[in-house]
């Protein structure tokens, strides 16, 4: 009884430790071109400590695993966060068109792990498409140095692609860390959506310290499923 009544206040504590952020950014994936060779979406939230709101739109070209738009805006403390967005997607919407980004052609979303999801390795992911193959997104994080700073270690990451055979397929491996990602303690997958059955996009969380505790941001990660 006195186990089970420790274990249950170890996943609450834990559980509250996951939610405490200073800037838990919002994802809003808009949509892939008709090919898939594109994809667009956006993150956005509200700076902690300052409360000014921020809204970065990004299109990824999924072939080779790299961004063609790249737009960081961010807007006024205390600004109403719902005008500030819809104000600002208007004016990429040239830059969706340049891309024939269909909105919501979202592919299919395959896995999808939440906050909540505390006794799921989030560092794993099978999914399955009919007719075709049996997956595995395999995410293994490496420290790479450690933050003087905060004493937390600093981490890059490698993702990973395995099909039922056996067969893998690198399909991100770190060597640095940008500076545009931060100071990353921890990494996990969020959401993993596949298009046409031959194009993958895995967006993970990466949290960095924080001004309040730590931050969320969300990285992207593409490629071709076939072997």
């Amino acid at each position: 009884m006195r186990k089970n009544i420790f274990f249950l206040l170890v996943y609450i504590l834990c559980f509250k430790i996951s939610l405490i952020a200073g800037d838990n950014s919002q994802l809003n994936v808009i949509g892939f071109s008709s090919q898939g060779d594109y994809l667009a979406y956006e993150t956005f939230g509200v700076y902690d400590g300052s409360g000014t709101p921020y809204a970065n739109f990004f299109v990824v070209d999924t072939n080779k695993n790299d961004f063609v738009v790249i737009s960081r805006l961010t807007g006024e403390p205390n600004e109403n966060i719902a005008i500030f967005r819809n104000e600002n997607l208007k004016k990429i919407e040239k830059k969706l068109q340049t891309y024939q980004i269909e909105k919501e052609n979202l592919g299919v979303l395959r896995i999808h792990y939440t906050i909540y999801d505390q006794l799921v390795d989030t560092h794993k992911a099978r999914f399955i498409i009919p007719f075709h193959n049996t997956y595995d997104i395999i995410l293994n994080e490496y420290i790479l140095e450690n933050d003087p700073d905060t004493t937390s270690p600093v981490k890059i990451f490698t993702l990973i692609l395995k099909n039922n055979a056996g067969d893998k397929k690198t399909l991100q491996k770190d060597t640095s860390l940008p500076k545009s990602r931060g100071k990353v303690f921890s990494y996990r997958i969020e959401r993993i959506y596949t298009y046409n059955k031959n194009v993958i996009a895995v967006f993970l969380n990466a949290y960095s310290p924080g001004f309040e505790g730590p931050n969320m941001r969300y990285l992207i990660v593409t490629g071709s499923i076939d072997f």
